[in-house]
């Protein structure tokens, strides 16, 4: 049994909440790049925090490949979780779309064009939603695509004010 003081206990946690941020940090700059900066993120996060805990012996009493195990099935939770939850939100709320929309519309664009397709779908597609709400609002499928003028910041009010002028 190994007895800890207050003291190295708190110098402890805080030296591991300083690393695992840096980690983080360097995993969540990796993941910008397309299809592979996520894995690369993985495989340097790992990496670090083993070699963190070998080297200032913080971290879990457990074996080389168990840490490396849970280290990377952390990582890959938040990472599961940033791409299925927290990106359409944040994609859908931002363009007024539906979450399962910019999920189809990054398919397509990925199929199309590959990672520099997944990069300028979401405001390829923007650009072509305010267009057709503005210009081709009286279409159905356009009506149907966007049911909701306000959403876009649209509204009849303007285009009856417009139209009076």
């Amino acid at each position: 049994m190994i007895a800890f003081d207050a003291s190295s206990e708190s110098r402890v946690a805080r030296i591991g909440a300083a690393n695992a941020l840096g980690i983080a940090f360097i995993a969540g700059i990796l993941n910008v790049i397309p299809y592979v900066g996520p894995l690369i993120g993985e495989v340097v996060g790992v990496i670090l925090s083993i070699i963190l805990k070998y080297t200032t012996g913080v971290g879990l009493a457990v074996n080389f490949w168990w840490f490396a195990l849970i280290v990377l099935a952390l990582m890959l939770t938040a990472q599961l979780v940033d791409n299925f939850i927290y990106q359409p939100l944040i994609y859908s709320t931002s363009i007024k779309a539906h979450p399962l929309e910019i999920f189809i519309v990054l398919l397509i664009a990925g199929h199309i064009g590959g990672a520099v397709g997944m990069l300028v779908a979401i405001p390829a597609y923007t650009v072509v939603r305010v267009i057709a709400s503005r210009f081709f609002y009286h279409c159905k499928p356009v009506h149907r695509l966007i049911p909701d003028r306000e959403t876009l910041g649209d509204s009849d009010e303007e285009e009856t004010e417009m139209g009076r002028s």
